[in-house]
């Protein structure tokens, strides 16, 4: 009765239906009926039991079961039994086979799923069963693997029937999976913030967020199945299905050499020890670091930027489109594409220093021209700094300053026309002004060209 109830409910749970208990009179039928029938056993030793498609008929749907199978195995979510419960249910719900075939032999109308889709990894209503031998180190001997719920082309078909249950874990839901009890199912979730937690694998997972895709948590498995052949040998491949429509905004992955696919959410992606890809999604997302900025070499490519964590066990990673790095004591931001402000504060950096920006003061000044500050007003700042004045002097006299900026912004000593030009400049201009104009040259825009054609990090400013 219970495996029933709870049969009954996983299909509610992803669909517009409601279920409830009636008696059974024999002018009062229920939409679903449950039963043991000899004659399902009559029909073949490998038939466990079946269901007609809803219908106005009072046997419309009713669910009738082999005896046998009521000794063979359990009926708890890790049993087949149970699959098949759901199994049954779902042509009670008017879903049939996604194959040419039914269980007396005869066909199944079409429209047909393609031959590489018709298996229970898609669907609980096909025949073709996924790998399901798993090795079961405390009882020494192989156990099956079933699928604990609908799978995701089910749950799109149902959902076309009867609509989708936007009810259904509608809170911030963590999903824990366990390396020690192997699984198939799909998630669906209507709303919340919501994490896929893999923290205990050690092995290399897939982790894909695309609703409709499926991960795989991978299962250290021995030997050759129950088969003797290790066709059926359960290795976790295909085992995790998101639904369509479902969003799972973030991950917590393992201490495996993980992928992790991002999608149209802002995901926080935690890819834990391992060297992970990571491919961020749509979003704008954030990759989470286990320890402090200082410990890691960040470089930029084309498409994204790898990280090597130099004291952990973070590894190294590989991330491509996504934009914040959370450090333990820093966020960083990746801009792949520069705007003006962020260049220009970045310049500044090159043309009074000659060095790259620190990521905490770039942003700061990133932030004081956002929000207005003249770019003069900053090359004020500059000057005035400790650290020009450590590389100038205190008070340089115009000479000197031109010399000195010729030297750090372009590397070189400046050419005769340059120094009268620039020298007699600043009986009119300020020093921030000539600053500016040193910063904004072709000269200092090619130098840099080269060093930001990957993008630029820099530390956000929190006012």
């Amino acid at each position: 009765m219970i495996a029933t109830q709870h049969a009954l409910q996983v299909w509610c749970n992803v669909a517009n239906i409601t279920m409830t208990e009636v008696g059974d009179t024999q002018r009062n039928v229920g939409d679903f009926r449950f039963a043991f029938s000899s004659a399902v056993s009559d029909a073949g030793k490998w038939v466990w039991g079946w269901c007609s498609f809803p219908d106005s008929n009072a046997s419309a749907a009713d669910i009738w079961i082999a005896p046998a199978y009521d000794k063979f195995g359990g009926w708890s979510v890790y049993d087949y039994n149970f699959e098949h419960l759901m199994h049954e249910i779902g042509h009670g719900l008017g879903l049939k086979h996604p194959g040419n075939y039914n269980a007396d032999g005869s066909g199944s109308d079409g429209p047909y799923l393609p031959a590489n889709l018709d298996s229970t990894t898609y669907t609980i209503m096909s025949y073709n069963l996924s790998k399901y031998d798993f090795w079961d180190t405390s009882l020494q001997k192989y156990i099956l693997v079933p699928h604990q719920t609908p799978m995701v082309y089910d749950i799109q078909a149902i959902q076309y029937l009867y609509g989708a249950n936007n009810n259904y874990h509608t809170g911030n839901d963590t999903y824990i999976f366990d390396p020690s009890k192997p699984f198939y199912m799909s998630i669906w979730d209507a709303g919340g913030i919501d994490t896929i937690d893999v923290s205990d694998f050690k092995t290399n997972c897939t982790i894909d967020l695309t609703p409709g895709h499926y991960s795989s948590l991978l299962y250290n498995n021995q030997g050759t199945g129950s088969d003797g052949t290790g066709a059926y040998l359960y290795d976790g491949i295909d085992n995790l299905g998101i639904a369509f429509g479902a969003i799972i905004e973030n991950v917590t992955a393992g201490s495996g050499n993980d992928t992790i696919i991002g999608n149209s959410a802002n995901n926080i992606i935690n890819g834990g020890a391992g060297n992970d890809t990571i491919y961020g999604g749509t979003g704008i997302d954030t990759i989470v670091f286990n320890g402090k900025e200082a410990n890691y070499t960040i470089t930029l490519f084309g498409t994204g930027f790898s990280t090597k964590d130099n004291v952990g066990s973070d590894g190294s990673d590989t991330v491509l489109n996504a934009a914040i790095l959370q450090f333990t004591d820093h966020t960083l931001t990746f801009a792949r594409t520069p705007d003006v402000n962020l260049l220009e504060s970045y310049r500044f950096y090159k043309a009074a220093f000659d060095r790259t920006p620190d990521y905490g003061g770039l942003g700061y000044w990133y932030n004081n021209i956002n929000h207005g500050a003249a770019v003069t007003s900053v090359a004020n700042s500059f000057i005035g700094s400790d650290e020009f004045k450590k590389m100038y002097g205190d008070n340089p006299s115009d000479s000197t300053f031109v010399t000195e900026l010729y030297q750090h912004a372009f590397g070189r000593t400046p050419d005769q026309n340059g120094y009268d030009f620039w020298v007699n400049d600043l009986k009119v201009e300020t020093r921030a002004q000539v600053l500016t104009h040193f910063s904004e040259s072709a000269e200092i825009i090619a130098k840099v060209a080269g060093i930001i054609a990957n993008g630029i990090i820099y530390e956000a400013y929190a006012a």
